[in-house]
This record gives structure tokens, sequence and C-alpha cells, in this order.
């Protein structure tokens, strides 16, 4: 397997979009975003995150939306989800060019880097 790492140019800051619930708010603005292993699927520890907001709302109505649906099914619980814009310059050593439509950042993404909440 070969591994791309991100490489950005120009002076533009890298922004991506990363999913969550949104009752993890509070401990993302304290802690960040940490690296972890979604629970229902099989893949590598890390932030997922994708490259822009079209990507996200593609994501909601299909695979994403279907996971979010299970994960409800199964807590019984409402998801509510939100997405956070994040600024990722001067991470990119540490993403991961996964595919066409998401990196997946190694390394925890401090709260500083968060530009501001999307309610989907």
């Amino acid at each position: 397997m070969t591994l791309h790492f991100t490489k950005h140019s120009d002076n533009s800051p890298l922004i991506g979009y990363h999913v969550t619930e949104e009752n993890h708010l509070p401990a993302i603005k304290r802690r960040g975003i940490l690296p972890m292993a979604p629970e229902d699927y099989d893949d590598f520890e890390g932030v997922y995150l994708f490259k822009s907001l079209e990507d996200v709302q593609e994501a909601l109505m299909n695979w994403l939306g279907d996971r979010i649906e299970d994960v409800e099914e199964k807590s019984g619980i409402s998801y509510n989800e939100i997405v956070l814009e994040v600024n990722l310059s001067g991470l990119e050593e540490y993403l991961l060019d996964s595919v066409e439509y998401e990196w997946v950042c190694f390394v925890p993404i401090e709260p500083h880097r968060i530009i501001r909440t999307i309610k989907m």
C-alpha cells in the first residue's frame, strides 16, 4: 500500500470538515479533535476530515448518513451531527490523502484550529 500525504503549496489556508456528534463539542473545545478508529468500521486511528462541504453533504445523504442511522438505531439516541470547519494549515505532513473526498489526520487537532461549527 502506498501512502500519499497532502501537499498544499498556495498561500490560502487548508480547510477540512469534521463531522461529529453535537454533544462532543464541549470536550472538543477543551482537548481538540482526537484521533480515533471508527467503532463501526474496520479502519485505522485518525481524525477523519472531508475536503469540502459538498463532500460532507454527499456523505451525509449516502454512506455516512446510513452509518449515523445505524448508530441511532443501536443506541436509541438521536445523533445530532454538526460539522467543524478546521484550519489544517501546517499539518500537511500528518494528513493522509486517503480518498478523493477525505483526509485522515494522525495527530490531535487543537481547539484553536476550529473556525466555526455548522449545523447540517
